[in-house]
């Protein structure tokens, strides 16, 4: 169950960096940005769920904070 909801919330990360990528504007190209609020990357969970969206966050050219 919990693997489910993580690759749900990679899907869903992943879409939205899809539709909210930055358009080249006169030369500039804009930073897609992601905030994740996870509620700890200490324990075992918290620091697979950091490895994954850092993971994902790398595949599609963004910057997780």
């Amino acid at each position: 169950m919990k693997k489910l909801a993580i690759v749900l919330l990679v899907l869903v990360i992943a879409l939205s960096c899809v539709f909210a990528q930055g358009q080249e504007e006169s030369g500039k190209v804009k930073q897609t940005v992601i905030g994740v609020s996870i509620w700890s990357s200490t324990d075992t969970l918290g620091s697979q769920c950091k490895r994954i969206l850092d993971a994902a966050g790398d595949a599609l050219g963004v910057k997780v904070i």
